[in-house]
């Protein structure tokens, strides 16, 4: 009896190894394209300009343009703060980014009018600032960690590149706007090129494209110069154009504090 128990034991070993070798191949190959993914952000800090122009559904333009700049601390977390200086309505309007280990990111807006700072407690998949971007497109566009559940989807090819293909599941504590958000990601630049974020019911609201013919190197990091957002729902669509980039700049840990918002520092 005990010769025929390990004989079982032996044969269910043999049927379940080849399921157990593939889930480990799975999770490695995720691995991968999560490594890919983060390899294109700045290891020290970062700068740019960024011009926004929305179009919206009858083709009318607003252009917005903002300072963002970005920095990875001692914790090994990101922040980064995007301070808009036209139009006029919206200069001096500035928003502080913190990634956050256990949960959510943070955000805080500060606004000249109202010469204070607040913190955003809600989020929607609506724009801001003029633009087509929620706080969650902007979480995304600067790839920022979220607490959720990833797979691995099979490759594809976005633009003419082979691409990795991530979805994502944010955690429902989180609060996203978002139930699902799918990213391709270049095999060979690492650049994300595409991400498809979808609403409560499988409803695709958001799609951002990068323009493979845009990605450049920046020192070791490549960067599309040309974006854009498309809102799906409200049929208007926000272009980003990106220049002045520079890395590994001398950026105090104070401008990227809440507190000195305010001060327009």
């Amino acid at each position: 009896m005990r010769g025929r128990s390990l004989e079982v034991l032996i044969s269910a070993a043999l049927l379940l190894a080849p399921a157990l070798g593939f889930a480990q191949a799975s999770a490695d190959a995720l691995a991968d394209a999560q490594a890919c993914a983060r390899k294109n952000l700045p290891t020290r800090t970062l700068e740019l300009r960024a011009t926004f122009t929305k179009v919206d559904r009858v083709g009318g333009e607003r252009v917005s343009r903002a300072k963002v700049i970005g920095k990875k601390l001692d914790d090994g977390l990101q922040r980064a703060v995007l301070r808009f200086d036209r139009p006029v309505d919206v200069r001096g309007t500035a928003m502080l980014m913190i990634e956050n280990a256990t949960g959510p990111s943070d955000f805080y807006v500060y606004s000249p009018d109202e010469r204070r700072t607040r913190r955003i407690s809600g989020k929607s998949s609506g724009g801001l600032f003029g633009t087509d971007f929620s706080y969650d497109d902007f979480e995304n566009w600067r790839g920022f960690s979220k607490r959720s559940k990833t797979e691995l989807l099979p490759d594809a090819v976005e633009a003419g590149r082979s691409v990795y293909v991530i979805a994502g599941t944010p955690a429902a504590e989180d609060g996203s706007s978002y139930e699902r958000i799918v990213s391709y990601i270049d095999r060979e630049t690492c650049v994300v090129l595409r991400i498809d974020s979808y609403e409560p019911g499988a409803k695709l609201r958001k799609v951002l494209h990068a323009d493979p013919a845009s990605v450049e190197k920046t020192g070791e990091i490549a960067i599309a110069r040309s974006i854009e957002l498309q809102d799906v729902l409200d049929s208007t669509r926000t272009r980003v154009s990106i220049d002045a980039i520079r890395l590994d700049l001398d950026l105090p840990d104070r401008l990227f504090r809440q507190t000195d918002r305010a001060s327009g520092s």
